[in-house]
């Protein structure tokens, strides 16, 4: 009753996933105030899983993910203990029911992802010639390996967009 929109509309205008992202962002036990710049803040969301999936996509097209490098670089182990340690308080507000708060721990990884690891290793995805076929294999690996997670973590939010994504990159027949 606080918005002047019916849900319904709200899906037609914004998508089902976006106005799960506003009914996501709530505490346990407290109301969820209608908010158009949520529902915008949510659509910007699903717009960027959408554009760094298609992102990394476009340079997993020679990657074989049953190759092992040596090591993955620095930069990549980093990144992956991040979201270790993002995963386990994620996990943990999760097991309590705070969904809204696991997901503000995921979302704020997802944009750490994206604005400065992505920005990092995008180099060494462009121009092998220059950094070299490790380097870039042990980029593709930990975005293919961390996107992956990522999916699954936001498939509980966004059922319908990681389901897609899922499907287009991984192609194992499965269900996120």
């Amino acid at each position: 009753g606080n918005s002047k929109h019916e849900p319904m509309e709200l899906i037609k205008q914004y998508s089902a996933d976006v106005l799960r992202y506003w009914a996501g962002t709530g505490r346990l036990g407290t109301d969820i105030v209608f908010s158009d710049e949520t529902l915008l803040r949510g659509k910007k969301l699903v717009n960027k899983i959408w554009n760094v999936s298609k992102f990394i996509e476009m340079h997993l097209q020679d990657y074989n993910p049953n190759e092992k490098p040596e090591t993955l670089l620095p930069m990549d182990q980093w990144i992956i203990a991040k979201f270790n340690n993002m995963y386990n308080k994620f996990d943990k507000y999760l097991s309590k029911y705070e969904i809204g708060l696991a997901f503000n721990e995921l979302e704020k990884f997802f944009w750490n992802f994206c604005d400065n690891y992505i920005e990092i290793v995008k180099h060494r995805l462009y121009r092998p010639e220059e950094f070299g076929d490790i380097p870039r294999y042990s980029g593709q690996k930990t975005v293919y390996i961390i996107l992956y997670k990522l999916l699954q973590n936001f498939s509980i939010y966004f059922p319908y967009i990681t389901e897609e994504v899922y499907q287009e990159l991984y192609h194992d027949n499965k269900s996120i």
